[in-house]
This record gives C-alpha cells, structure tokens and sequence, in this order.
C-alpha cells in the first residue's frame, strides 16, 4: 500500500495523453477544450428547466394554485408543499435582468407588490390574503383611471395579482435562488427534488446495506397522495448566487479593485515564489489577502488528475499549458469556504439540534464590506439533528464540490450595465472553520491524534511538553501532496485497508480532493480568533492555582483581577464585553478582548507596591474545585515528557531520567508567569493588527514562539493550538492579516440564524426556514437598494423605502465617514463660553484660511470674506467610519467619551459642533469640531512592566482624574477608540488606556 515517490511541481512539460490507467477526475468533457478567458458554451451546463411555452408569469402562477407557500421563515413550510416541489426551479435566464421589472411600473404598483410582499414575508399572511391585497389596489387603480383617464398608471394592464409573481416582478423570489434536494436520513445519499414524485421511487432508499425511509405518504383531503421527504438539504447552487450577485449595479467593478499595476487582465504565469522572498520589501504592510504571495500563486487551467500503473499517482496538470495566473483572468474570484455547527435557540426545550451551516465569501470584494450579510453566500443548512459523520458529509459536499469545479473552468455570466456576457471564473482557496469541523471536512486525523495531531509538520503530540514543539526551526515540514495521495488510495479500498491508511498516514477520503489546487494541509488555515486565548487564562492561570490568595499577609489576587475587570470602562463597539476571570461560557471575541488587557489585570492582581514579586503562588487546597483538574493536567504533562524521552533514548531511559520524570512540576513563579504573559500578549497584539508587514509577522511569530516554548519549559499544560500557531508565519505571508482567514464573522452570521423563529417544527423545516431567512435578508437589501436608486422617487417610493427599512430594522443604510444623529440643538458659542467662541474661530481660520476663505469674527471686514458670529450646531455624538462618538457634557454615554486623536493622544471630548456658513458666491461651507481635554502624562511617570512593550501592546499609562486644557480638532483626526482602565498603585490613581480600534491600525 506504500506510495512511491513524491509530487513533482513541474507538470507544465508531463504529456499525459494516451497514457495508460489515466483517469481525469475533476475534468470537463475532454472534448471541450478548455479557454482562460472565454468558456464554450456547450460546456456549461444549464440548469434543468422548461422552456419558454410563451404563457406569462401571471398564468404560470395561476396554474401552480393560489396556495404555493407559505415562507417558513416565518410559518411552517418545508419548500416541499403541495405541487410546487413539483415544478422545476425558475430558468436562470428568465432572471437575467439589470433591474427588477417591477421598476418598470407605476409607482403606486410596485409600492402594493411590497406591501403584499412584506404582509407574507414579515407579517405571516396567506397567500390569499396578499391576493386580496393586489386585487383590491388594482381595483382601486382601475377605479381612479376610468374617473380620470388622463391619470397614465404604466403597467396596469398587466398588473400581477397573485404572491409568487410579485416576488418575481420584485426580483426576491427565493426560488430562483434555493434548491430543496432531499437526502436518505440513514446513509445521507443526495436526491433531486423532481425525484420525490418520480413512480420509481421507492420509500426505501436503494443504497446497498441502507433501510433508510426517503419520505412519507400522506392521503389528503382531494383524496390526493403527498409525498413528504423524511429529511431535506436546502441548497444555493453557487452559479445562481454569483448571477444575482453579478446583477447589482457597480459589483463586477467592485471585485476588480484590488488590481494594482501589473495586475491587468494578461497572459503570465502564477507566481512560484513563496515566504519571505516572494516581498520586494517586507517591511511594507500587507492590508489583505491581496498583499500576500498566495494571492498571485493561484494557477488557472488545472485538472485533478491520478492515474495507477501499479504505482499511485495524483497531481494537478496545466493539460493546455496555459501558464495562466488565476487573478489575472478578466475576472477570476477567490472564494473562502466556512463549514460552522450552529446550535438554533429552541426555548422551553432541554434538547439541542446539531445544524451546520456552510458559507461561502468571495475574497476579491474589499475587506470592509466582504463579510457583511448581503455579500456573504449560505450554500446550504447541514439537516440536524445529529451531526454526519466524514462519508456522510461527503455524499452532501459532493454537488458543492462539483459545482466549483465546473466554475473553475469557466461560466459566462450577465454583469449590471453590460449587453453581452462575461466570462467569469472562481477557484476555492481557503478553508476557514474551527478545529473540529475542518479536520473532518478536510478527512484528516482529529488534532488528538499522537502522531498527526498536525497536518502540517511531523511534531508528535507528546511534544507539546517540550519546548521543541514550538519551535518551528526545529519542524520536519510534511509533504501536502501525500495527503492527497493517500486519500485518493483510501477512496479506492475496503473498510479494513481504509482504516489502516487513516491508521499509517493520518487521512481519510474528502470529496473537497477532487478540486483542482487544493491541498488539505495548505488551503485550509489555523483559525487565529480560536487560537490560545482562553486557554492561557482558564488552564495556565486559573486552573492551575497562580491566583491563589495568602489569607496572612492580606493578599487576594483573583479578587483583586474581579475587581480591575468591574473597574474598566469599555468603548461602545466592544458588543459582547470579556467574561469573568472564572467565567465558563463565553465566546472567542470576548476572550480576545479579555488578553488585550489581561497583562494590565494581572499586575494589579499580583503587585506589591509596583513590583511583581519574585515569589511561587501557594499551591490549591485540596478541597478546591481546581485541584483535580490541574493534578490531571500534571498527569499528562508527566505523560508527555515520558514519551519523549522514550523516543529520544529508544525506549531505554535511565532509572534517574524516570525519578526526574515523576518529579515533574509546574513551575509556580508569578514573576515567570507575568514576563511570559508579557511575551504572550505583545504577540498576540502584533499578529491581530489589520495591518502587518512580513517583517511584523516574523517578529510577532517570535514572541509567541518565545511564549509557548517558556510555558514548556516551566511545565503547564498546553494544547495543540499553541503548536498550530507556530505556523501563523506561513499562513499570513501566504495569506495575509488575520482578518483575512478568522471565524468571527461567520459566528456572527450563526448567531443569525441561531435565532430563526422555527416553532420547533422538524422534518427539514427549520433548515430550509433558516436558508430562506438568509436568503430573505438579501434579497430586500437588494430590493431596498434599488428603491434608493431611484433618481427622481415619488410619495409611493418613499413608502415603500421607509417598509423595508422597518423590516431590515433599519440596519442596511449607507455608511458614511461622518453620520450626525436626527437631533440637534442650536447654540451661540459666546453664550455658553466666550472661550469655547475663540478656540472655535482660530480653527476655523487656520483650516479655511489654507483653502483660501477669510473668516473674521465681528463684521466684514473686506471682500471675499464672512464673519463667525458663534452660532453651531450642538450634537450629542456622532459616527465615524461607523463608530460612534460621544460628547462629555451629555447625560448618558460616557464610555464614547474617550477617544484618540491624531494618533495616540488620548482625550475626553467635551463637545461636538458643526458649523456652518454662507460664504458669499462660493455657498455653504461646513465643518464638524470637537472641543476635547488631553489625558496628562509626563516624565515623572513611575516606571511599569510592560514599558519596554508598550508599543507592541498599545498600552500607555496617564494620571488618574487629570484632564488638560481645552483643545478644538476637526473630528475627522480622531484615531480611534481606546480602553480605559483605572488603577491604583501605592496609593496613586492612574489611567491606562490600551487600544481598541476596528477601523485602522493606529501605531505610536
């Protein structure tokens, strides 16, 4: 079973044709000849459909019935109901329009389709009821034009009266973007919906070994058979996302801005370079996956391909020898793939229902906007509510998987603007999920396995005691394509030689092999948002006693932590604050948040007068909850050095090297503890920037290597994710910022759809409630767009804006760099303070003055200028890039009070104005200020531990209750948000202001 051989990166030059035992398994037909920038039109499948038979909409809907569906996002429904699981999905062509064709008609008509649309959609009417609804604003109409006939109602002749229509005439019909396949609930193989009233489907599914029910029969009233599937898997074929995506005015452009020069649509090759080599200058800051070398290393014209002579062979293959850059394609799109469990809310109820969710986000859309709901794909909603196990999850990722491989050859699609179609092609690139769900989709060994605990080095398991094992000049780096290899072997075997592959070589058969490019150790990335956090403060500090108190000598220290965190005032964008030291159920962004200021928390914790003593914490009485957790988590450290000490005396140890061994202790110093979180945190401070340059990386993976192999050496328990982080450095060059490949985004989008009203119904129902739900929410964010669209809209149009905003809750309006709130009050600076008045005109005349306007405080004193007479617009706080400022001097909101600006300068903003001027011929001019007082720091400040980090940890320390005097800065220089943290030590306030800041990354 051994596999010769390794996998020769030069395939450009292979002449596979003709050669015996070749099998092309993720190939078009061989006959279509494969072209970079223009697909043949034969080779694209279309989607199964009828032709066009010449009736309209109206009575295509007319013949489906009145009663077609009611939306389970909102009423029970499966997307099985009677007779319309019968028909086929809508034809892809008939959706190809720039906008909904309801724009086309009167105002007042299209307002009544959203209003009959909302009533079923968000308000759980009938069907019936939003036919009557349509019947009675036609009637209304007709009634209006026959009194008036110069009254023009454009498209009321053709005026749809039933729900289904009206959606299509919106451009929110949900069938043309979702397929409901059913599944056999027992073996999990996949079924088209026009299966489940073929006659030769039998109840039983006919898989070999299967007694799996497909569906139930049941006699209705009509004395009519309805076949129910027994289990169902909604699906959003990703050719029909990325049509309606195409379709939004300004999209295609959109996913082209990234290109720099030298990034044109061209003939070149993909780039081989990789690491530290592939940057002409590492010390530039990388902003996104476009910045890192993996971007331009994509490769177009592949093909999977393996073939057996007696001898096993897998590689990808330029057939064409097209040398083409994937990105350089006229438009070619990266997708990251997220496979998420979701746990819905099911109230009164002590069972969970194990979903899963797969997303899909196109890495070619700006960072700022590419994981927003309305650009993010649901693919399909895993049935629970048992979790499938790898053969399962292959049979259901095997038409995703298909669907991307026909995408990677090519596929015209209509762009917004364009009359002719657009070749358009999409590679699968990354992999992002937690440990568990991407060891299983990927068919590798669980991360507790002893010797494939890491798909990308050999490091053992036990080696996670030796500091060896985070010390990535010592890995042995693994072949990627010998997992590949082995995968495709496995696939081809009996259970007993699969089982013994998986044993030997650590994988399993996935379907996702069979894509051209992708490599299960490369593609898919070590998540960062998971990565340690918790850990360190739960196990490392908690867990194993280093917060115990001495009762004698008044020393509390996880008291005094509690303390510190209650004590902290957090900026209004931290949503979900950190937890409780002692908290056990929190979430990976509160405990990121939590390290941000765990360093500050435990020198409060453990000084003495402003030092970290060099003292052991007490060990943990014997009647604590904590002592038997961490006496096993000794066990295993003892475990682990045993092992590698076998392994490196060939299992011959000396009686003294054992005795040392049961010895073993962790090391219990506060002051090694502190300096190693010291290292800890400026790592995970500089690898969190959204903004890094290669050279950053290098120096942040080196403080966390230094971290990790110091807890080694001191002997706490560690886990494998403080292994896997060692290869961050590879995964940001190849990958660029964390922010590019972490989970938190689609947890959100889980928290969506957790909270999907269901009723507890089952069967498939809440899956396809929760796909319709997504699917729902972008659809009338598209809608709601194209409302705003309009250049000149009526009392009718505006009705129908402010309707979906209600629905949408108001969550979809434009963002702007500055956004004032509806309310202001009017004030004239002299009577409020007669100083404000004068800081307020020296800015005015410093900053206009540059653009050549004259502002002069009393009267006109000459041409071409204006006089500033102290009248402003007061605000209570404003937005910028979406963060929300507050002023002092307003009754509520004292956490958005504090801010930075221009940089690292720390303020309390006091007011905020706006004002604005007449100024002769030119207009109004106008500027928004805000009047703050600095935070006081000076060089008698005492020194801290953290002093020579304090740049890497954004951390500075002021005077506690000092505010300076009072300056005026434009608001547009504020920097960001910060955190503030009131201390005490020996006896002296102090304020500690750590950095906080979603926008961009501040330095100093």
């Amino acid at each position: 079973m051994e596999v010769d051989g390794q996998y020769n990166g030069d395939n450009n030059n292979n002449n596979h044709d003709g050669r015996e035992g070749d099998m092309h398994v993720s190939s078009d037909d061989e006959e279509n000849v494969y072209r970079a920038f223009l697909p043949q039109d034969h080779a694209v499948k279309e989607e199964n459909g009828d032709e066009n038979n010449g009736n309209s909409d109206e009575e295509r809907d007319l013949d489906e019935g009145a009663d077609i569906i009611n939306d389970p996002a909102f009423n029970a429904g499966n997307g099985f109901d009677e007779d319309e699981d019968r028909l086929p999905q809508d034809d892809e062509e008939d959706l190809l329009f720039d906008e909904a064709p309801a724009f086309s008609e009167h105002s007042a008509i299209r307002n009544a389709y959203v209003r009959a649309y909302i009533a079923s959609a968000f308000k759980g009417a009938s069907h019936d009821v939003s036919r009557i609804i349509l019947d009675g604003v036609a009637h209304a109409l007709w009634y209006v034009h026959d009194h008036a006939p110069n009254i023009e109602y454009k498209g009321l002749d053709d005026m749809v009266r039933t729900l289904p229509t009206a959606e299509r005439r919106l451009g929110v019909n949900l069938n043309s973007i979702i397929t409901y396949l059913f599944v056999c609930p027992t073996c999990w193989q996949v079924h088209d919906p026009l299966m489940l009233y073929d006659e030769d489907l039998q109840e039983q599914c006919r898989e070999e070994d299967c007694e799996g029910i497909l569906y139930t029969t049941k006699l209705l009233a009509s004395w009519k058979s309805k076949r129910k599937p027994t289990k169902v898997l909604p699906y959003v074929a990703p050719r029909r996302a990325i049509q309606h995506w195409l379709l939004r005015p300004g999209k295609y452009q959109e996913l082209l801005q990234w290109r720099r020069d030298g990034d044109e649509p061209r003939q070149v090759p993909a780039t081989h370079a990789g690491g530290d080599n592939a940057f002409a200058d590492p010390s530039n800051a990388m902003h996104d996956m476009h910045d890192a070398w993996g971007w331009r290393a994509i490769q177009a014209g592949l093909q999977r391909i393996y073939y057996d002579n007696g001898q096993l062979r897998v590689l990808d293959d330029d057939v064409h020898n097209l040398q083409q850059r994937f990105v350089s394609l006229p438009c070619g799109l990266v997708w990251q793939i997220n496979l998420n469990p979701l746990l819905p809310d099911i109230e009164g109820s002590h069972q969970q229902s194990l979903h899963g969710a797969l997303y899909m986000t196109c890495c070619n859309n700006p960072r700022g906007i590419r994981y927003l709901t309305k650009e993010t794909f649901l693919i399909m909603v895993l049935p629970g509510p048992n979790e499938p196990n790898l053969e399962q999850l292959n049979k259901i990722m095997a038409k995703f998987v298909s669907d991307m491989i026909e995408l990677y050859g090519g596929r015209e699609f209509q762009i917004y603007g364009h009359d002719n179609k657009h070749p358009i092609h999409s590679a699968l690139n990354s992999e992002v999920s937690d440990l568990p769900a991407s060891r299983k989709i990927k068919g590798l060994a669980s991360f507790s396995s002893k010797l494939f605990m890491c798909p990308q080095c050999e490091t053992p398991s036990y080696y996670l005691a030796d500091p060896r094992g985070f010390n990535p000049t010592d890995f042995r780096l693994r072949d990627a394509w010998r997992y590949v290899k082995y995968a495709f072997r496995s696939h081809s075997l009996d259970d007993d030689d699969q089982r013994e592959i998986f044993e030997c070589r650590g994988v399993h058969w996935s379907v996702f092999n069979l894509i051209p490019g992708w490599l299960t150790a490369v593609n898919s990335v070590v998540e960062f948002m998971h990565c340690m956090v918790r850990h360190v403060t739960k196990v490392i500090i908690l867990q194993s006693g280093m917060l115990n108190p001495i009762p004698q000598e008044d020393w509390y220290p996880l008291e005094q932590l509690n303390e510190f965190f209650s004590r902290i005032i957090w900026p209004v964008s931290a949503a979900r604050l950190p937890p409780s030291v002692t908290s056990s159920s929190s979430k990976a962004d509160q405990w990121r948040l939590h390290i941000s200021v765990l360093f500050v928390g435990l020198f409060v914790a453990w000084q003495i007068d402003g030092t970290i003593p060099d003292i052991d914490a007490p060990k943990s009485r014997t009647n604590t909850k904590h002592v038997a957790a961490h006496a096993k988590n000794e066990k295993v450290m003892c475990q682990r050095h045993l092992e590698v000490l076998l392994s490196e005396t060939e299992a011959h140890p000396t009686d003294e090297q054992l005795n040392e061994n049961d010895a073993l202790t962790m090391d219990r110093s506060i002051r090694h503890h502190y300096a190693t979180i010291l290292e800890f945190s400026a790592a995970i401070w500089i690898l969190s920037s959204r903004s890094i340059s290669p050279d950053e990386v290098e120096r942040g993976c080196a403080a966390l290597s230094r971290a990790c192999q110091d807890w080694a050496r001191m002997g706490c328990h560690l886990t494998p994710y403080f292994h896997f982080a060692q290869h961050l450095q590879r995964q940001f060059l190849q990958f660029g910022p964390c922010y590019a490949t972490w989970v938190f985004p689609y947890e959100q989008n889980n928290g969506f759809l957790s909270r999907t009203n269901h009723n507890n119904h089952k069967g498939g129902e809440l899956e396809c409630t929760m796909m319709r739900k997504w699917w729902k929410w972008v659809l009338v964010h598209d809608l709601l767009n194209a409302f705003r669209r309009l250049p000149e809209p009526d009392e009718n149009d505006r009705d129908s804006i402010e309707l979906l905003e209600l629905c949408l809750k108001g969550g979809t309006r434009p963002r702007r760099h500055i956004t004032y709130p509806h309310h202001s009050k009017d004030i004239k600076l002299q009577t409020l303070d007669p100083m404000l008045y004068g800081l307020v005109l020296q800015v005015l005349q410093d900053e206009w003055g540059e653009l050549g306007f004259v502002i002069h405080a009393d009267v006109v004193l000459a041409d071409h200028s204006a006089c500033f007479m102290g009248y402003v617009k007061s605000y209570s706080h404003v937005f910028v890039e979406a963060l929300r400022y507050r002023a002092a001097t307003q009754p509520c909101g004292k956490s958005a009070c504090y801010a930075y600006f221009n940089g690292r300068v720390a303020v309390e903003i006091q007011w905020i104005f706006k004002i604005n001027m007449e100024y002769e011929d030119q207009g109004e001019i106008s500027k928004t200020v805000a009047v703050v007082c600095t935070f006081v720091t000076d060089d008698n400040m005492p020194a801290f531990p953290w002093d020579l980090r304090a740049i890497d940890l954004g951390v500075q320390v002021w005077y506690g209750d000092a505010l300076g005097d009072m300056q005026v800065v434009e608001i547009e220089l504020v920097s960001g948000q910060l955190i503030l943290i009131p201390i005490t030590v020996s006896g002296v306030e102090y304020w500690v202001t750590v950095a906080h800041n979603h926008v961009r990354l501040v330095r100093f």
